[in-house]
């Protein structure tokens, strides 16, 4: 009796184990299934991550060649590499052993893009007078505030350059724990967030340098020979105006044109603008005159380029969009006029006191100076300065505007795939 008994639990034994090995198995493979998938997810998650925030410009200044994400204890790691034709985002996750590995390639859109408040050339920022930047300020140059100026967002001095205050008078930068001031030398400054510095002295709350990032790399500048050009064959397929326009108290438009000569407009006039204009001259805005686009571009923007000089001069002389959401004139001046290279007449390849409105002001070659209560959205410049309590209020819809025609900028994403392991 005994002996049939345990014959029938040996028996019993063989027939679950035969019967739950396929489960286990089963649910083993569910299990690895699952794990890949997580890892997968988790790989896809960082690099998304990491691509937003470059193709925010709010958020690309932060972001490291290094990020990590953290999901339900595990990580995935992602790597930016710079090439020549733009960034690799490199993503990696591992969990419980299935390594998943995502490669994202980034190329920079075929328009031109505004990322910062101000980017400076090599001749570097200058604000005093309670001026303001509501914005980032990327300079090759050195970045330099007196008191009572302010930085709302990073400032980054590139190249061995400098980010200065004035003596005891601290400049202030950033509003919030992300932003930064980053430069080899950082001295008399306020900054919310990180210190990147290799050298400094005299900074508030007794930060001191932290040496991890090293030295920022000088950027090109956001608008290039190439952009000009074709700005200006786009003005010139629309005809030729010869002679200077001029707009005084009696409205008028102008489309798509070259105009041989120079562009004035003032006495409260207004100039309603449909499409890119090239002027040979130099362009005058004063007394209360006023450039407009037409409500006919809708969301897009548009270029004014001039070879000469751009004075804007009066509170009430301003440039302005569409009157949709994301229409800016963009005005180019190609003038190398600067407190190095004296013009006739006038130091500046921009000048602007008072006024403005929803403009962009670009000037690669030349000096950008703004002073007495002038407001913009942006300024490109060799050189910039700011004073008497000008303000730049960077508008985020700069780091992919629209053109009428013409395509637009930003981070564009080239290629996907996933890496063997």
């Amino acid at each position: 009796m005994l002996l049939i008994t345990i014959i029938f639990m040996m028996v019993s034994v063989v027939i679950i184990l035969g019967l739950s090995t396929p489960t286990l198995q089963q649910i083993f493979s569910s299990r690895d299934v699952w794990s890949a998938k997580q890892s997968y997810y988790l790989s896809e998650a960082g690099a998304e991550d990491v691509v937003y925030r470059l193709k925010d410009s709010t958020m690309s200044t932060n972001v490291g060649t290094t990020e990590t994400l953290s999901l339900n204890g595990y990580d995935a790691i992602t790597t930016s590499t710079t090439t020549v034709s733009g960034k690799t985002i490199t993503t990696l996750s591992n969990q419980n052993g299935y390594k998943k590995n995502i490669e994202t390639k980034l190329t920079q859109g075929l328009g031109v893009t505004f990322n910062y408040g101000i980017f400076a050339g090599n001749g570097g920022f200058t604000m005093t007078g309670g001026s303001e930047v509501i914005g980032n300020i990327y300079s090759n140059g050195d970045i330099i505030g007196s008191a009572g100026v302010q930085i709302t967002g990073s400032a980054i001095a590139a190249s061995g350059s400098k980010i200065l205050g004035n003596g005891g008078d601290y400049l202030y930068i950033g509003s919030t724990s992300t932003d930064m001031a980053w430069a080899k030398d950082v001295s008399n400054v306020n900054v919310t967030g990180s210190l990147y510095c290799l050298t400094g002295s005299d900074n508030a709350n007794g930060k001191v340098c932290d040496t991890t990032h090293g030295i920022p790399e000088s950027v090109s500048t956001q608008v290039t020979d190439d952009n000009i050009n074709k700005w200006k064959s786009e003005a010139l397929s629309g005809g030729t105006y010869s002679g200077d326009f001029s707009v005084d108290s009696k409205d008028d438009v102008i489309g798509q044109r070259k105009i041989n000569g120079n562009l004035s407009v003032k006495g409260n006039g207004t100039l309603m603008v449909t499409g890119t204009l090239w002027v040979t001259g130099n362009i005058d805005l004063t007394g209360g005159g006023q450039i407009k686009l037409s409500p006919s571009l809708g969301k897009n923007s548009s270029i004014i380029v001039t070879d000469g000089y751009v004075n804007i001069n009066g509170d009430n002389s301003r440039l302005e969009g569409s009157g949709i959401t994301g229409s800016y004139p963009i005005v180019v001046s190609t003038s190398v006029c600067s407190s190095e290279n004296h013009c006739k007449n006038n130091n500046s390849a921009i000048s602007l006191s008072g006024g403005a409105g929803s403009v962009v002001l670009v000037a690669p070659y030349g000096d950008v100076n703004i002073n007495g209560n002038s407001s913009v959205h942006s300024v490109v410049g060799r050189s910039i300065s700011l004073s008497g309590g000008a303000t730049i209020t960077y508008d985020s819809g700069l780091a992919n505007p629209s053109f009428s025609g013409g395509p637009s900028g930003g981070w564009v994403i080239s290629g996907w795939k996933e890496l063997e392991n």
